[in-house]
């Protein structure tokens, strides 16, 4: 489970992810959970424009946005794109997690 928020006006664009393994291998007992785990990284590192993401971490803020939101497997899938407005993008996501997703804070 995961959210990515982006905000242009704050030059912003996060993502965190949480892979719930119990629920996982309840759902999936055969599947590999640590290669689940491997591509679940990827996805925060593309937020943050990494080098270790490979060519989609050099592109744009806004063109990594599109790719953190596009469909991608039948195990990883993302949600619809919701709009909205945030002075602190970075609190803002952190509340999500929490509130929707129910993880904990980043510590």
């Amino acid at each position: 489970m995961g959210g990515s928020l982006s905000c242009p006006a704050h030059d912003f664009l996060a993502a965190r992810v949480q892979l719930d393994q119990d629920r996982l291998l309840a759902l999936f007992p055969d599947v590999d959970a640590r290669l689940v785990q491997q591509y679940l990284n990827a996805i925060p590192a593309v937020g943050r424009g990494e080098a270790a993401a490979g060519p989609i971490g050099q592109l744009t803020q806004r063109q990594r946005f599109y790719w953190l939101v596009a469909p991608r497997s039948t195990i990883i899938q993302t949600s619809s794109v919701h709009t909205g407005l945030s002075e602190n993008p970075a609190a803002t996501l952190e509340h999500l997690m929490r509130t929707m997703v129910g993880c904990a804070p980043r510590a």
